[in-house]
């Protein structure tokens, strides 16, 4: 069974310049930012192997459609089927892999397993060429048969159709029953059909009698004579046809149930198709609710007939594979490169805790809840000032977990994310692991408050008086204390009156503190909405105005 070793993709679609070895992975999971090329890249795999003589091929094939640049796909494979590499066949380009698993060699030596390279060739003509080649400056590409191609049984999984379920010539389970050598028999369908007319003829539409009356009447009139008209089922549109017979769910076709159904049966059915080959699934999440999702890929996963190509927006398809599956798309204006997981326990953590952060260009990490809720009013406020949103900028904000926030920064800017943290400063003190300098000499960006304060503190000691009165109905409106005034007493042994006399703004300070009432995303939310409507009348040398503004300038330089 053939299994993809290398990938090269030239000016194709999207795809400038790619290059990437899977080597030995037999489960590949592409993830990535929309329009990083996920789609292409597995297109591209069905192209280069594509089992018909015949591909429609069309300008908006070509990168930035520009035809001067021709498409080139270049694939090599392992495992082949020894027929095809005999010397009447391709055994004269026979590459070999080296003994580190990833260099392929031209010339090959005893003990080294053999690869193929296959070429597909697209020029201005439009007119596809497939080839073999061994890359040997005095050899010549040889042509490929169609047949060879399709051997190697590479089955791009379509979304489902309504004629998947159908055993009519073209769908897959017209295919899966040629392979096996059987036949439709109509036999039992003609009687059928001769036993549906007899009781059809036996149907009385006596409603409708009064209507053909006036037709026969009006028709008399007009000059022709039907003596005998009746309404009757047209036996004609009854057609004897392998189209007619299709998948029923006992007495409901498959055609009419729900979406997800549908997709799963229908992927059912063609990846019987791809049995020992290699099967490439887009967008495996589609019409699906996460249990059923979370089913599928875990049993492709534990397929290992097949090697299995997959593309997902889905965050729960991440946390259910292992990490070395997981292949990160990044696209830099037509250069795309893949970045992989490992098995390092940091990354096994991220894939599991940060899904969301392996969709986007940008991340910011949060420290907590509360800086994720900050975030959120942050990108509500540019979306009523009609600027573009995060998503729009390719932006997601992350919950760091705390303490581990400082890590999880590290693992994604390795990943070759830009990265920066909105975090605290009250444990600055502590020794953290990675430091914030050492974050920052990695190019990460660090938004964070005057050391010794939390997010709360800074925001509190900084606000005008009408912002903290806002916060203050705020908390007693939606907490459960009955009496928020005596509570702040007891925590601060202070009292909180409607005046900015400096003690009353540090006893609810110290019992949001201590007590972490702002400990949520949507009451975050309430403190970043405050700090908007109040920014205009902070200082220019207030620390918080500083560090919102340069917040928004490094979401700005994505614009």
């Amino acid at each position: 069974m053939a299994k993809i070793h290398n990938l090269k993709i030239k000016n194709f679609r999207g795809i400038k310049d790619f290059d990437y070895t899977f080597g030995q992975s037999n489960f590949i999971c592409l993830v990535g930012r929309g329009d990083s090329c996920k789609t292409s890249i597995i297109e591209a795999i069905s192209y280069v192997l594509y089992p018909n003589w015949k591909m429609l091929v069309s300008d908006s094939d070509f990168f930035d459609c520009d035809t001067s640049n021709s498409i080139e796909i270049e694939v090599t494979l392992r495992d082949v089927n020894e027929k095809l590499l005999t010397d009447s066949k391709y055994g004269l380009y026979v590459r070999g892999l080296h003994s580190d698993g990833e260099t392929v060699c031209e010339d090959i030596v005893e003990g080294q397993e053999k690869l193929l390279t296959i070429i597909l060739k697209i020029e201005k003509d439009l007119e596809p060429k497939w080839f073999v080649s061994s890359k040997r400056a005095n050899q010549e590409d040889k042509r490929i048969e169609t047949s060879d191609r399709a051997s190697f049984n590479v089955f791009l999984l379509s979304d489902y159709l309504d004629k998947h379920f159908s055993w009519s010539k073209g769908t897959p389970l017209y295919s899966l029953l040629k392979k096996d050598g059987l036949e439709i028999d109509n036999t039992n369908l003609l009687e059928a059909i001769r036993t549906l007319r007899e009781k059809m003829e036996e149907v009385d539409f006596k409603e409708l009698d009064p209507i053909v009356e006036e037709v026969q009447k009006t028709a008399l009139r007009l000059g022709v004579s039907i003596d005998d008209i009746k309404t009757s089922v047209d036996m004609g549109n009854i057609s004897i046809r392998d189209g007619k017979i299709i998948l029923h769910d006992g007495a409901v076709p498959l055609k009419f149930k729900g979406k997800g159904s549908k997709r799963i049966t229908s992927i059912a059915i063609q990846s019987e198709s791809a049995k020992e080959g290699i099967l490439l699934l887009d967008e495996i999440e589609q019409g699906l609710e996460p249990d059923r999702v979370c089913n599928l890929v875990r049993t492709l996963f534990c397929n290992t007939n097949e090697q299995t190509f997959i593309t997902t927006h889905s965050q729960h398809v991440v946390e259910e594979i292992e990490s070395e599956n997981i292949f990160i798309v990044n696209n830099d204006k037509g250069r795309v490169t893949i970045k992989k997981g490992t098995e390092d326990e940091n990354y096994k953590k991220l894939f599991r805790s940060c899904p969301a952060g392996l969709y986007a260009n940008r991340i910011i990490v949060c420290e907590g809840k509360t800086e994720v809720g900050f975030c959120r009013a942050i990108d509500k406020k540019r979306i009523l000032l009609n600027k573009p949103s995060l998503a729009a900028l390719g932006i997601v904000y992350v919950h760091g977990g705390g303490d581990g926030f400082n890590q999880k920064a590290k693992d994604l800017k390795t990943l070759g994310k830009d990265v920066c943290i909105f975090c605290d400063s009250d444990k600055d003190s502590e020794i953290l692991n990675p430091t914030k300098e050492e974050l920052r000499g990695m190019g990460i960006c660090i938004f964070d408050c005057e050391t010794g304060n939390n997010i709360e503190e800074q925001i509190m000691s900084e606000l005008p008086w009408g912002g903290v009165e806002e916060l203050y109905e705020y908390i007693k409106r939606t907490t459960k204390i009955d009496d928020f005034d005596k509570h702040i007493e007891q925590v601060s042994s202070k009292k909180f009156t409607n005046s900015d006399d400096g003690e009353s703004r540090e006893a609810f300070c110290l019992t949001s503190v201590k007590k972490g009432v702002f400990k949520r995303i949507d009451r975050g939310e309430f403190l970043g909405d405050t700090c908007f409507k109040y920014k205009e009348e902070l200082s220019e040398e207030s620390f918080l105005k500083k560090q919102i503004e340069k917040i928004d300038k490094w979401i700005c330089y994505g614009e």
